[in-house]
Parts: C-alpha cells; sequence; structure tokens
C-alpha cells in the first residue's frame, strides 16, 4: 500500500500543472472514444482506490479534490458528483461503506479546493 500511497500523492502534485491536461495526453489527437482521454482515465484510476481502506483511499481523493477542480474538467466533476450522490454506493455490504467513505472525502475535497463558480452549476 505504501508504493499506492506514494505514487497518488505524485499524482496529486502532477494534476495541479498550470495548463490544460489535453496538452500533455499521448491520445488526444487520435479519434478515440472519449472515455480514453487522459482526465477520464485518471478519475477511473482513482476511483477505483476509493473502496480502498486506509491512507489508500485518503491518497486517492486528494488527486480527485485537486484534479476535479481544474478549470479544465467541469465535465468530469459533474459526472463524479452524480456517481457519487447515485445508487451506485448504496448498500449494506462492506465494499459499499468503504466506497460511500471514500466518495464522501473526494467530495468534501472538492468543495474545499473549488471555486464558487466551478461549483455553483452542481447545486442544483
Amino acid at each position: 500500500w505504501e508504493l499506492e500511497v506514494v505514487l497518488l500523492v505524485w499524482l496529486s502534485i502532477l494534476v495541479i500543472i498550470p495548463f490544460d491536461l489535453s496538452t500533455v495526453d499521448s491520445h488526444a489527437g487520435e479519434a478515440a472514444a472519449p472515455e480514453c482521454s487522459l482526465e477520464d482515465r485518471l478519475v477511473q484510476v482513482c476511483k477505483a482506490f476509493l473502496p480502498e481502506p486506509g491512507a489508500v483511499r485518503d491518497a486517492a481523493a486528494v488527486v480527485l479534490g485537486k484534479l476535479l477542480t481544474r478549470l479544465d474538467m467541469r465535465r468530469q466533476l459533474a459526472t463524479f458528483v452524480e456517481w457519487a450522490c447515485g445508487p451506485a454506493l448504496e448498500g449494506t455490504c462492506q465494499l459499499a461503506q468503504f466506497r460511500s467513505q471514500g466518495a464522501t472525502r473526494a467530495l468534501a475535497l472538492v468543495f474545499k479546493h473549488g471555486t464558487r463558480d466551478l461549483l455553483l452549476p452542481l447545486a442544483d
């Protein structure tokens, strides 16, 4: 788990680059599906770590908090909020409980780092 935490912390530093993430995406110019973009892959990787207990979940939430509050991530932010508030997190099994804790932590960090202009459209 130590390696995963270190890599996620490193990723949280990388996602605060001051320019659009599509400029560093090697698949941006290809006619691939939009789900294959760098932004979507980063969100999917972090969502996969949210059910993990402990520091891995916290590090993934930090990455999502910094990543989703970027100005070029509005579409992914709306999709993540729908996922985090949706029925995918309901259930009584232990996995659903850990996943909902991770999603809640990520949402808290999004609300902490996000600006009013970015978050106001999500209030509806």
